[in-house]
This record gives structure tokens, C-alpha cells and sequence, in this order.
């Protein structure tokens, strides 16, 4: 890929990062006995 493809992926992620913190709480996920949940990636 070329360095402005790369540019283009990077400020992808970027914002969906940014999105994405600020919709969420910073408390992590509990599941039963206040075990942290895995969460599936995609």
C-alpha cells in the first residue's frame, strides 16, 4: 500500500477510536461475580 493509503487507514481509525470513546463510560464490562467479560472482536 501506499503511504497516503496508510494515511487513509490511520485517520480511519482514528476516528472511529474517538467515536467510539466518546459514546462509551470508561467503566469496564462486568459480567456475573464482577468478572470482566471478553468481548468478541470482529
Amino acid at each position: 500500500p501506499s503511504e497516503e493509503d496508510l494515511m487513509a487507514i490511520a485517520n480511519a481509525v482514528r476516528e472511529v477510536v474517538t467515536s467510539d470513546l466518546g459514546s462509551k463510560t470508561m467503566q469496564p464490562e462486568l459480567g456475573r461475580r464482577g468478572h470482566l467479560r471478553v468481548l468478541p472482536s470482529n
